[in-house]
């Protein structure tokens, strides 16, 4: 999987949210006071590896890829973290397949959110 630093898309499904699109999928991105990427990615990381049913299969300065898989039915969910330079941090967390995940990716955007507690 690769992530555009640019768009993050998501289909018309309600399976997804992305800081980068309007409407009902938009989710606010996460922003940080410290503006080294470095720092940042170490952070969003650390905590991401943490987590049960998560493996971060990249990262590097700009992108951390995650992948999520669903205890009881094995589906697989990708969050992709876009870092920018100003301490911005846009997201992206899209179920892979199905129509609807009950609020699955909103709620794990927000829970990352609140376990880092970056500054908004």
């Amino acid at each position: 999987m690769q992530a555009d630093s640019d768009e993050l898309p998501c289909p018309e499904s309600p399976n997804c949210v992305s800081s980068l699109v309007s409407g009902k999928q938009n989710i606010s991105p996460l922003y940080f006071n410290d503006t080294d990427n470095s720092q940042i990615k170490e952070r969003l990381v650390n905590t991401l590896q943490s987590w049960p049913n998560a493996e971060v299969i990249s990262s590097n300065e700009q992108v951390v890829i995650t992948v999520f898989t669903t205890p009881w039915l094995k589906f697989k969910d990708d969050l992709i973290l876009i870092i920018r330079p100003d301490g911005r941090v846009d997201v992206r967390s899209s179920s892979r397949i199905g129509y609807y995940d009950f609020g699955a990716n909103r709620r794990r955007v927000e829970l990352l959110r609140a376990t880092l507690t970056p500054v908004q």
